[in-house]
């Protein structure tokens, strides 16, 4: 098995901001996307984690400093790998009011294809055995992947909430685990869904 490169990805952030990360070393206990994406199961948006999880004192200079250097709102978006790793996509606007809620489906869209893509361009290797999913499992997965609640996807598809849990709890049995992030990600990268932007 190969092992996982370690990969710090910084797209459109600041040059001044990337070159004093490193100087600070920011990523050694200061960097709150690093020390608590592992923790998390759920997207997260930066600027309620103080009164979600709580930050330390340099966490949250360290947010004051990001917010100085233009990265305001950031949204954070925990992935776990077929081996339990731990990814993370991060967006951040350089606007200081974007309506990041309102673009999570997309944005959590946009994460796991890049992970999947990362995945082959690193070399992963899945280890995900053959699985094969009812139309209903995958039309339930699909709606899942594009962030929408058992609610919603029941009004979709014209069946109650109840009936796509359930459908949702057959595919992850089939995936193996009890995390419906785990579930899409292992659908996505098997090719056995592909959500619509």
């Amino acid at each position: 098995m190969k092992t996982v490169p370690l990969l710090l990805l910084l797209l459109n952030y600041p040059e001044d901001w990337v070159k004093y990360y490193f100087e600070k070393q920011f990523y050694n206990g200061t960097d709150f996307v690093v020390s608590l994406t592992p923790t998390l199961r759920k997207p997260y948006l930066w600027n309620k984690l103080q009164e979600t999880v709580g930050l330390k004192s340099n966490q949250l200079m360290f947010l004051n400093e990001s917010r100085e250097a233009k990265l305001h709102n950031g949204l954070s978006i925990p992935i776990y790998g077929p081996a339990g790793e731990a990814y993370v996509v991060s967006y951040a606007s350089s606007q200081p009011n974007p309506d990041i809620e309102a673009h999570l489906p997309t944005l959590r869209t946009l994460a796991y294809q890049f992970y999947s893509a990362f995945g082959d361009l690193a070399g992963l290797e899945d280890i995900v055995p053959s699985i094969k999913l009812t139309s209903r499992e995958l039309e339930c997965l699909t709606w899942a992947a594009e962030g929408k609640s058992a609610w919603v996807t029941g009004e979709i598809l014209s069946i109650s909430h109840e009936t796509v849990s359930t459908h949702l709890k057959h595919a992850m049995n089939k995936f193996g685990t009890t995390n419906k992030t785990i579930a899409i990600v292992k659908a996505l990268r098997s090719g056995l869904i592909s959500p619509n932007l």
